[in-house]
């Protein structure tokens, strides 16, 4: 066997290789663009006196299971940021204090995760989670 033989062999090797390890790093991050959220409709529970509610907006806005079902995050003229959600039959609402206007301003140009806890003898809201990623936006969304 010549050296040029065996160079070329051990290229074509190399590059064989490497092609087989980005193919693999690639398949394993396709599921970066699929849409989770047709499958998390939203819900709330109660935690001790804390109501918890949370979804993914897009999977909200999507159900079928229960026309009613919807998720609001407002915002007044008087400056009154509010959160609303009908599920299963039942109302759950609260209102923000000022220090939490900017977040629920986010919220509602969002169309992702979020999760939102209210005191349940109060209708204060206290806390506030946003997500969002690729899997909250599809091609028919654009």
């Amino acid at each position: 066997m010549n050296n040029s033989n065996f160079s070329t062999r051990s290229r074509m090797l190399l590059v064989s290789l490497l092609l087989s390890a980005l193919s693999l790093g690639f398949s394993t991050t396709a599921s970066a663009g699929l849409d989770i959220t047709a499958a998390a409709p939203g819900s709330c529970y109660l935690s001790g006196s804390t109501q918890v509610c949370y979804g993914y907006m897009a999977g909200i806005r999507n159900q079928t299971s229960e026309y009613a079902r919807r998720a609001v995050f407002g915002y007044t003229s008087v400056g009154t940021a509010y959160f609303y959600m009908e599920f299963n039959g039942g109302n759950y609402s609260c209102n923000a204090p000022s220090s939490m206007n900017d977040a629920i301003k986010t919220a509602m140009a969002s169309s992702g995760y979020f999760m939102i806890q209210y005191d349940i003898y109060t209708g204060v809201c206290g806390y506030l989670a946003l997500q969002t990623g690729s899997s909250e936006r599809n091609a028919s969304a654009l």
